[in-house]
């Protein structure tokens, strides 16, 4: 039993390919065999059903029968503006700087924690190559 009936947190298509996916293998499971992850009943709850059906309509395989970005926006907004009772107000200005600054202190922390976490290896198996993000430190490491 999962304590407090939560269950433990586990990466997408643990199951099926275990905890050190390559993108060969995540590929054949999704584009090729049209695999989607389960989702859980609980999901189906009055209050999360409209998310999980808006994200299930995003994963059509044919793409002119995929619902449009802003569709899933829109439909994402309504639910926080019904579940929460407060108008999502979405024509915010913020000064052309601050969108800057923003997103280079974004881009530099990403760098920086790639740079410290991560090392892509490939290896070839066949005519296809397998690639591996190899995680080589613990993530409270900031040295």
């Amino acid at each position: 039993m999962e304590p407090y009936g939560v269950p433990q947190s586990r990466l997408p298509y643990e199951d099926e390919i275990g905890l050190t996916p390559t993108l060969g293998r995540i590929r054949e499971l999704v584009v090729i065999n049209k695999y989607r992850p389960q989702i859980r009943e609980c999901l189906y709850h009055d209050k999360t059903k409209k998310l999980v059906n808006t994200m299930v309509e995003m994963w059509e395989m044919e793409p002119d029968g995929r619902i449009t970005s802003g569709c899933a926006r829109d439909r994402v907004v309504r639910v926080y503006e019904e579940l929460s009772g407060v108008p999502y107000k979405i024509d915010v200005e913020i000064p052309e700087e601050v969108l800057q600054a923003e997103k280079e202190r974004y881009q530099a922390a990403v760098a920086a924690y790639e740079a410290r976490h991560f090392t892509e290896t490939v290896a070839n198996s066949g005519d296809e190559a397998e690639t591996t993000l190899i995680n080589h430190r613990p993530i409270n490491d900031v040295s």
